[in-house]
């Protein structure tokens, strides 16, 4: 059986408006995978949106994440991930050739009275 520790990023807190960061950066180095545990409890709001972002240095710049569409080209939309009910739920990022990862949160659109828990852990693919 795998163990590994979780660590908090962000206390049940009312969901944000607009982007706000999620506790500070999170230093990936040395591991392949971010998984992030999401508590949400759904108000009046349309849901909530977990964006990541990733840097090279802590105070650097912030990098999109970049799907890729069929026909081979880049969307350039940055990655969100949607929450549309209450519940709890994980996100698992492939953090590989990556050093720090920022997250995000806020709301989809209505008025806001959910709140979102997050916490995350670090796994390398080898355990």
């Amino acid at each position: 059986m795998r163990s590994f520790d979780i660590t908090a990023i962000q206390v049940a807190t009312k969901v944000s408006e607009t982007a706000t960061a999620m506790g500070s950066t999170i230093d990936v180095r040395n591991y392949d995978y971010l998984i992030i545990w999401l508590k949400y409890a759904k108000g009046t709001e349309a849901g909530a949106y977990i964006t990541p972002s990733y840097l090279i240095a802590p105070s650097g710049d912030e990098y999109q994440h970049m799907e890729w569409s069929n026909d081979n080209e880049a969307l350039v939309n940055q990655k969100k991930f949607k929450l549309t009910a209450t519940g709890n739920n994980y996100i698992v990022l492939d953090v590989r050739g990556v050093p720090i990862v920022k997250l995000y949160q806020h709301k989809v659109s209505g008025t806001v009275t959910g709140t979102l828990k997050a916490d995350y852990s670090l796994l390398r693919a080898n355990i």
